[in-house]
């Protein structure tokens, strides 16, 4: 299992996916806090073992304040999306869910994290996923204060990845 989520963890670094980055203000780039759509990913790996959606995300601090602590919060804007999960979550913040610990960044530091959801067991759910889900603003990446519960900055994830686990493994 630790090599799997190895190999997802992987080839989520090396597929580009769509995302967008916005501070309070609505500008790009321009909050303190900036997610690299670089290494920023939603995926679905499909393989007989397990099918899994993944999100993994690398963010930084460009003020030259702390920031934090805070915590991260997944909002899934997508009901097809959400049906193809087993526990359904519409909101998810490990945090909260899990007792993560919050982040706290040091100007110009940098903090990646993913987290992973167990997809449903159906036979089609990648052509289900790829005709039903609308490619727009499908994932939201929120961070909020710890203590006041207010949003520092939020992003958004517009597109999924497809991984075959199959053809993964006979490469």
């Amino acid at each position: 299992m630790k090599k799997l989520i190895l190999l997802i963890g992987m080839v989520l670094i090396l597929f580009p996916a769509g995302c967008s980055d916005s501070g309070q203000d609505g500008t790009i780039d321009q909050a303190p806090l900036f997610l690299d759509p670089e290494h920023t990913r939603f995926a679905f790996y499909d393989s007989d073992a397990v099918k899994l959606f993944s999100i993994f995300y690398r963010i930084q601090n460009r003020s030259n304040d702390e920031l934090g602590p805070m915590y991260v919060e997944f909002i899934f804007h997508d009901d097809a999306l959400v049906e193809s999960m087993v526990e359904k979550p519409k909101t998810f913040a490990p945090h909260q869910e899990l007792k993560h610990e919050p982040i706290a960044l040091s100007p110009g530091e940098v903090y990646q994290s993913g987290y992973s959801f167990e997809a449903v067991n159906e036979p089609d759910l990648a052509d289900n996923l790829r005709k039903n889900l609308k490619d727009r603003q499908i994932v939201e990446i929120r961070f909020v204060e710890l203590e006041t519960d207010e949003m520092v900055a939020n992003f958004w994830i517009d597109a999924l990845e497809y991984i075959d686990g199959e053809a993964e493994a006979s490469e």
